[in-house]
């Protein structure tokens, strides 16, 4: 019986590594239409040619930041702290070309092309690292070794832009009074983070290719609502107070790197199963319900506002809620159908294990 059982958990070991090379082979195929050569044996070009790509970037901004004088330097320093709009009050041709050769657009730009660099770098950084000390890295799909080092990327995210956004929303309370003018001078700064960062992740999510259509609407609709925030310097409330909620991503990266490492059967992995569940109902199934409570009290300052201003702010922060929702009760179904340890490892059976566990331990201090 318990050959029987061996030999197909084998044969289930090799459907399953089959199917990965399938996946890869025809992934690669896709992609080498597409002219990007990926040799998965060794380091593709198309990661060498965003790894140089990313460098130069450095490089070039570094060469022109020092061909500036101290004193525009000093300038550029403060561009973020004006208090000036992009859009000067005349027509709308007017509008558009005075925000798009404005030195705080110019500004704006350069930290999003800083912003998706330092990630690019973290990305292939991390991947090399990964794939010189995780001995299993080369059984994984492309998907799963892309996010491997994707999730490092999503991780710091979620961790600057949510605790930067608690800081501004609940402890300095900037958005007391007014959420409708009131723009910090740190909005820019997290805003242009938060795109590079969106920027990097669809470029990683178009070659994984493995992602569902809301992921694409999410990332979508966020880029949307940050640039229309920062084009009319109006609703930063909510563009900072939906960041919060990217502070669940952390909890969700750890479940899945304990699933590709294998630690299912643990407490640990059980606790934070049940930690990335309540960061869900905590951070976002709360987060929309209250900005249109704060809009609520403020509804007819409000209408005074440009049309997509007040498109924006109805329809943006409803469609996030609505995936907020879905995914949330994505997550307590999958919790309420997990497996328990208890379930899987009777009382017994686990007082066994921790007892051979023991005679392990012992018998190597003797040797």
């Amino acid at each position: 019986m318990v050959e029987k059982k061996k030999n197909l958990n084998e044969i289930l070991d090799s459907l399953s590594e089959k199917k990965n090379r399938e996946t890869d082979n025809s992934n690669t195929e896709d992609l080498n239409e597409l002219g990007l050569d990926l040799d998965l044996n060794i380091f593709p070009t198309y990661y060498l040619v965003n790894t140089i790509y990313a460098i130069l970037l450095i490089i070039l901004i570094i060469i022109c930041y020092m061909q500036i004088s101290q004193e525009n330097q000093e300038k550029m320093l403060e561009l973020l702290n004006e208090d000036s709009n992009w859009r000067p009050e005349t027509s709308f041709k007017e509008k558009i070309i005075g925000n798009l050769t404005s030195e705080r657009f110019i500004k704006c730009i350069f930290f999003i092309s800083i912003s998706f660099s330092i990630f690019t770098l973290i990305h292939f950084a991390s991947r090399s690292m990964w794939r010189k000390f995780y001995k299993g890295y080369d059984n994984l799909s492309l998907s799963d070794r892309i996010a491997l080092s994707e999730k490092v990327n999503s991780t710091i995210h979620g961790l600057v832009v949510g605790i930067w956004s608690i800081n501004l929303v609940f402890i300095e309370n900037l958005w007391k009074e007014d959420i409708i003018k009131i723009f910090p001078n740190a909005t820019d700064w997290v805003l242009c983070f938060s795109i590079g960062y969106e920027i990097y992740d669809l470029g990683a999510m178009a070659v994984q290719r493995s992602d569902p259509l809301e992921m694409w609407i999410h990332h979508y609709a966020m880029i949307l609502g940050y640039t229309l925030c920062m084009w009319y310097k109006r609703m930063s409330f909510c563009c900072i107070i939906l960041l919060v909620t990217e502070l669940t991503v952390v909890p969700s990266n750890l479940h899945w790197y304990m699933k590709i490492f294998a630690v299912k059967d643990t407490r640990a992995f059980h606790f934070n199963q049940g930690l990335r569940l309540w960061s869900f109902v905590f951070f976002r199934i709360f987060t929309v319900p209250y900005i249109f409570y704060r809009v609520y009290h403020q509804f007819d300052d409000m209408f005074n506002e440009d049309m997509i201003i007040i498109l924006a702010t109805l329809t943006i922060p409803l469609l996030l809620g609505g995936l907020n929702v879905y995914w949330t009760w994505t997550l307590q179904h999958l919790y309420r159908k997990r497996t328990r340890l208890k379930d899987k490892f009777p009382k017994k059976k686990r007082g066994s294990l921790h007892m051979s566990h023991l005679k392990n331990i012992n018998s190597k201090k003797d040797q």
